[in-house]
């Protein structure tokens, strides 16, 4: 099902309520197959599994290149962008998939630290940790630099931020009992006894 996609580029993935849906996050596009209009923004595709067909189209946030990176917490899916225009402020946004509902979009004064179609080089992840919270990046000292070096967690329920320490730069974000490793440098990084123990999101 690749025409759909001729005025779309994918940039993140993610499964929600169990694997029942694949939440496909895609950055608008200039159509240089089939010629269709480029649209205004990005969008969120929701392709059921069970079905194995795109069941719908949602919009969680209007005027953004893209709805941004994507995790999700069984039925809830998480994402952050940044709309068209900005520099200096973001989204934390969330919607229920089955649905499509808007569940909340939070405004945070710092800028979404990747160029959303740049195929995702940047040291950066936006990943789904064993504490039912969302792992990333941000940049509060100097957004315009695009630096990476505040380790923070997203709550699901709220979007709320809690800022869990500085680090040089980011990367890759990979956990183990209470440890996280980091890739972003030639040697591997961990931080250790980061993860005291798993918390449930209650729906």
């Amino acid at each position: 099902f690749w025409e759909v996609f001729s005025n779309y580029q994918i940039t993140h993935m993610t499964s929600a309520d169990d694997g029942r849906y694949i939440v496909i996050s895609a950055r608008r596009k200039q159509d240089e197959i089939l010629k269709k209009p480029t649209p205004n923004e990005g969008a969120l595709f929701i392709f059921e599994t069970a079905k194995g067909l795109i069941v719908r189209q949602d919009r969680p946030v209007l005027d953004v290149i893209g709805p941004g990176p994507v995790a999700a917490v069984g039925p809830r899916v998480i994402g952050w962008t940044q709309p068209m225009g900005q520099t200096q402020t973001s989204i934390i946004w969330a919607i229920n998939a089955p649905s499509g509902e808007v569940l909340y979009r939070r405004q945070i004064p710092f800028p979404l630290p990747l160029k959303l179609g740049s195929n995702q080089r940047e040291n950066f992840d936006f990943r789904l940790g064993p504490d039912g919270r969302i792992w990333t990046f941000m940049a509060f000292e100097d957004p315009a630099s695009l630096s990476h070096g505040h380790l923070v967690k997203i709550d699901p329920a709220d979007g709320s931020v809690d800022v869990v320490g500085k680090l040089r730069h980011g990367g890759r974000l990979a956990f183990s009992g209470n440890d996280i490793y980091l890739s972003g440098y030639p040697q591997m990084r961990r931080i250790k006894h980061i993860l005291p123990g798993k918390q449930q999101i209650q729906e």
